[in-house]
């Protein structure tokens, strides 16, 4: 029986841990629950600011995310709200039903996110509020799409969605981006050449799983959803995969400014893909 509650107590403090949140500005880390708290903190912190709402990819966090976090603020001058999910096992696993169950994790905290905008609007007013889920951190926000998200937040919850460099599955992945009705602007970015995606079917090989198709990161294929703006950063991403990480004065990066300050246009030349025109070429 002692066996039995320590095993529940581990399993417990790590399901506890894979939803907790982090700021820049703090030493300590929150749960979902305390979203209002995380929140005034924020906005307090943040002046007239914009924040954003980030789910970190695969890796040793949340000391890496925390580590580049005041970078990513001060290219965009942004304020953080970093989801933690439990995402990093060794160099060659990769951490899939980790980011499958925290989807469960987000879904609480979107929802207290939501109950936090409706009995605070005026804190809203000079600031809007974004999200970003990057590489494997698509696969926690798959998994809140398709078995979580059971309610409709109000259509304006985000100012603009990206999905960035999504290590999930290409195939039928329209069929839970057409379901995301809570930002008017949904971005996808991918790149051809991402470096860091091939390493990850590398693994799916190693783990013989030879038939999982192409990452939405790399291709969207001909799954295209009709919800989304897709930009392609093939020809000017060099492999990469972190790109809000790049230069502040590369393009990707002046690309990244354009969405986070709502201009509704981008500043740096592309052409629309012929057969879509929702896939903008950069």
């Amino acid at each position: 029986m002692r066996l039995f509650f320590l095993i529940w107590a581990l399993f417990s403090l790590t399901n506890s841990y894979a939803g907790d949140l982090y700021l820049t500005s703090e030493t300590r880390s929150y749960a979902c629950e305390e979203m209002h708290e995380v929140m005034n903190s924020v906005i307090k912190d943040a002046g007239e600011k914009n924040i954003l709402f980030y789910v970190h990819g695969r890796g040793q966090h949340p000391e890496k995310g925390i580590d580049y976090l005041p970078q990513f603020e001060k290219s965009y001058n942004l304020k953080i709200v970093m989801f933690h999910w439990d995402s990093w096992i060794n160099t060659i696993t990769r951490p899939e039903r980790n980011a499958v169950a925290a989807g469960a994790d987000l879904n609480n905290c979107l929802q207290n996110l939501e109950q936090y905008k409706k009995e605070k609007p005026e804190a809203f007013k000079n600031r809007k509020i974004f999200y970003m889920s990057h590489s494997m951190g698509n696969i926690v926000f798959k998994s809140f799409m398709e078995n979580y998200y059971s309610r409709n937040f109000p259509d304006d919850l985000f100012a603009g969605l990206i999905l960035n460099a999504p290590d999930v599955e290409s195939r039928h992945h329209n069929k839970w981006v057409d379901k995301i009705n809570f930002s008017r602007n949904i971005y996808i970015n991918f790149n051809g050449d991402d470096f860091t995606l091939l390493g990850s079917k590398a693994i799916d090989y190693k783990d013989f799983r030879f038939f999982r198709g192409y990452r939405l990161g790399a291709t969207p294929r001909s799954y295209i959803s009709k919800n989304a703006t897709y930009l392609d950063l093939s020809s000017i991403s060099l492999g990469g995969h972190e790109y809000f990480l790049e230069a502040s004065d590369h393009p990707i990066s002046q690309i990244f400014r354009d969405i986070f300050q709502e201009r509704g246009k981008f500043n740096i030349p592309y052409k629309l893909n012929k057969k879509y025109s929702n896939i903008f070429i950069f």
